[in-house]
């Protein structure tokens, strides 16, 4: 009996969960009451470590599958039927803290390839820094053109140079049992940060708008949609930190309980829906709001070329928004950071054009004092030289 419940711990690590890492493992996550299998090792030499509320799942789900028993490690280690059955009876035994333990300890066991999505990530950093580089200009041409700051500079400079300094989304694109905790803890945090920030820059382009169409039918409106903007993006801040009671159990949970089977939180996938729904609205009364005016402006042509451009790149930014909608539904998923990393890319790219529209007018004014200044300059040496 106990040399059959030392194999069964050690062929229970090969069919827990499908897992692949992008780093080096850092150490396994502790769990209380987790037991490490005495005459197996990992990858990196040490004893696999594994929740003894899983045993249960391998014993009932392994005879059910075609493996038949825990001894056929090939099958065990690649069968992905019995993967799924084990997870889900994990997900509804288990805490998350030990599920996260045993997907690591399989997927050293069983010496899963590693994955990684982070290279992609920082790629579109580049868009990043960009953009931050952008606002930065901005405010410098602002000032060489002497021209007064408004509004859309200073909420522009919130979510760009302040809240993109506190998140932290360097934990995405890796399998979540590769993570160390506080970074997990981080990660799941950062999700009102994100709609804040996106709500302050939608908000930055309304301002923009006041800045250069006039009109006062024009003002009305767009101050009142300003307000709808501002009123949404509370809601769903303030809905992101309280869509579980007590505050603060969205990410607590993964202590105790999958969010799955929790009654403390929202349904957490309608949720992420109604704020890309939102989200898309606000994206085309956007396009829509400005298209009255500059049919009754006469602008030169360079001019609508200029506008033209913002509106293909205010296209782009709706259609990122529509494009991310098939990645987003992973509230529930036991592997949160690796399924999320698509929606996370399409959402760098949302922003970091949203910046470069809101910085394109006074790039173009810095451009043209420019030209005017070598104008002005060419035409004094020619008169000095006369």
């Amino acid at each position: 009996m106990e040399l059959r419940f030392q194999t069964l711990c050690i062929w229970f690590l090969c069919g827990v969960a499908l897992a692949q890492n992008a780093t080096e493992p850092p150490a396994p996550l502790p769990v209380n009451g987790s037991l490490p299998t005495n005459g197996s090792s990992t990858t990196n030499g040490t004893s696999p470590v594994f929740a003894p509320c899983a045993l249960d799942c391998i014993s009932r789900e392994v005879v059910l599958s075609p493996c038949q028993t825990i001894d056929n490690t090939t099958c065990v280690c690649n069968d992905q039927g019995f993967y799924k059955q084990v997870e889900k009876c994990i997900m509804a035994g288990c805490t998350p803290r030990e599920g996260i333990a045993t997907q690591k300890a399989k997927a050293e066991y069983c010496h899963d390839p590693v994955r990684s999505q982070v290279k992609m990530l920082y790629g579109l950093r580049s868009l990043e820094i960009a953009a931050w580089f952008l606002v930065l200009f901005r405010f410098y041409a602002r000032w060489a053109t002497r021209l007064r700051y408004g509004w859309d500079d200073y909420i522009i400079y919130i979510p760009e140079l302040v809240i993109s300094q506190l998140m932290d989304d360097n934990a995405f694109g890796r399998d979540t049992w590769n993570l160390e905790w506080d970074k997990i803890m981080l990660g799941l945090k950062a999700k009102p940060l994100y709609l804040l920030q996106l709500g302050l820059t939608k908000i930055s382009i309304l301002f923009l708008y006041l800045r250069i169409f006039p009109g006062r039918r024009f003002k009305r409106i767009t101050y009142a949609f300003i307000i709808f903007v501002a009123g949404t993006t509370a809601a769903l801040v303030g809905g992101s930190i309280v869509e579980c009671w007590p505050i603060g159990y969205f990410w607590e949970a993964w202590n105790t309980e999958y969010l799955i089977h929790t009654t403390k939180c929202l349904n957490l996938t309608a949720a992420v829906f109604v704020a890309a729904g939102a989200s898309i609205f606000q994206d085309i009364v956007m396009i829509i709001l400005p298209i009255p005016p500059l049919l009754k402006t006469q602008l030169p042509r360079k001019d609508k070329i200029g506008v033209s451009i913002m509106f293909i790149l205010g296209l782009l930014i709706t259609g990122a928004s529509c494009f991310r909608m098939q990645y987003i539904n992973v509230a529930y998923s036991p592997n949160p950071f690796w399924d999320f990393e698509p929606a996370l890319l399409w959402s760098l790219v949302e922003l970091a054009m949203s910046f470069l529209v809101t910085s394109l007018p006074a790039i173009h004014s810095y451009h043209t004092q420019i030209r005017q200044w070598a104008k002005w300059a060419n035409a004094e040496q020619w008169t000095i030289s006369f």
